[in-house]
């Protein structure tokens, strides 16, 4: 009988050429001492330099250790090849760069804090089970607004202080009728 590739457990996943000459250099940068930081002081480091700023909030010292455990999990048991941790390290910065700005943001704009939030929906669940459908169809409620992809990411205010987004057009006419016949 035949075996099939799914009978077979892979010992060396495909990768595309690109992507494995990137490994390829990786690992041997890694030879060298030049494998990219996860150490969380390095991390914050990198990310003070990239925004130029340095609070990280008046919890700063909260974050330490459960940013150790997180990147120590990620040495410990991610198994991640060059290319793979070069990419959880730019997440990783990314995120703390945003955190340096929203703190020097609130500094600069203490009254963000005092204003009221109407009901908070939060939607979490694991992955296929619904929640990007539940959190659109909520989202699409009149007088609901949902978070954005983009806006969770980078949860700050544009350049220049313009809207977010414009606000939506109203629908055609067309479209309520069918809507209201569906």
């Amino acid at each position: 009988m035949a075996t099939t590739n799914v009978e077979r457990a892979p010992t060396k996943p495909h990768r595309p050429r690109a992507i494995a000459l990137l490994n390829s250099l990786g690992r041997a940068a890694a030879r060298v001492g030049l494998e990219p930081s996860l150490a969380p002081d390095d991390l914050i480091a990198a990310a003070r330099r990239r925004t130029g700023k340095s609070d990280l909030g008046p919890h700063a010292e909260r974050l330490r250790e459960p940013l150790a455990r997180l990147t120590g999990s990620i040495e410990a048991e991610a198994r991640l090849h060059p290319l793979g941790r070069a990419i959880v390290r730019g997440q990783l910065v990314r995120n703390l760069a945003c955190r340096l700005e929203v703190e020097a943001l609130l500094e600069r704009h203490p009254e963000i804090l005092e204003i009221p939030l109407d009901r908070v929906i939060v939607i979490a669940g694991l992955q296929r089970t619904g929640t990007t459908l539940l959190h659109r169809q909520l989202g699409a409620m009149p007088g609901a607004r949902a978070l954005l992809s983009w806006e969770a990411l980078s949860p700050l205010p544009l350049p220049g202080g313009g809207p977010r987004r414009p606000p939506p057009a109203p629908p055609p006419r067309g479209c309520i009728s069918v809507c209201g016949y569906v």
